[in-house]
């Protein structure tokens, strides 16, 4: 696949997706009820979402209960990563990444915390070499905006035409389009891959495509 390897000085990857699934065990509706039932408490009206991501950004115009569902949600995912399983192929691609020389940085709207605690021993010492999460109380920030990639980018130096990012979402295409980036798009679940068709560089069903 010609957006890996030696054609990349660079290779990011989504947290949620092409290396794990975070919410196997911790449903992601669940969180977002939880999150919902703490801004009720504070009479607060926040909508009705079911991700808890968009639970975070409708929660960002209510300052009198944001903090407390921010916190909330960095919570539920250090739990929902302890039973999170690895995608497969991610594992391998890492290896592969660490074979050929090429650093890897984790780009993702999770908190950098439960991404720190899922991968361990990962990180920073094999096969990841950084981890821009979510900026904290700063959900605008998130993708689909270019941010996090634009400041992986600068962290390492690399120009965007030599840089990889591999996500599983149309934010992740969005924000890749936005930072300039080359873009393979996971559809790992029904309806992905029309969806991804045209949008993204590549569209592989499976992260053993890239192994």
């Amino acid at each position: 696949m010609n957006l890996l390897g030696k054609h990349s000085a660079l290779l990011l990857l989504d947290f949620d997706g092409p290396i794990c699934d975070v919410f196997h065990g911790y449903p992601a509706h669940v969180i977002a009820e939880e999150l919902h039932q703490l801004a009720v408490g504070a009479r607060v009206n926040i909508g009705a979402s079911t991700d808890p991501m968009q639970v975070l950004s409708s929660a960002y115009t209510s300052p009198a209960v944001f903090p407390l569902i921010e916190d909330a949600f960095v919570r539920s995912e250090l739990k929902a990563v302890d039973s999170a399983q690895w995608t497969s192929g991610a594992k391998q691609l890492l290896a592969r990444a660490v074979r050929e020389g090429t650093p890897v940085a984790i780009v993702s709207n999770n908190s950098s915390e439960a991404i720190e605690s899922f991968l361990g021993d990962l990180y920073p010492r094999d096969g990841i070499d950084a981890i821009f999460g979510r900026p904290y109380r700063e959900p605008s920030l998130m993708k689909p905006s270019p941010y996090l990639l634009n400041t992986a980018l600068a962290s390492f130096g690399v120009e965007p035409s030599q840089a990889c990012f591999i996500g599983d979402s149309s934010s992740d295409i969005e924000a890749a389009r936005a930072a300039g980036v080359s873009i393979v798009a996971l559809a790992n679940k029904p309806g992905k891959r029309e969806r991804f068709e045209g949008q993204a560089d590549i569209v592989i069903d499976s992260m053993l495509e890239l192994t």
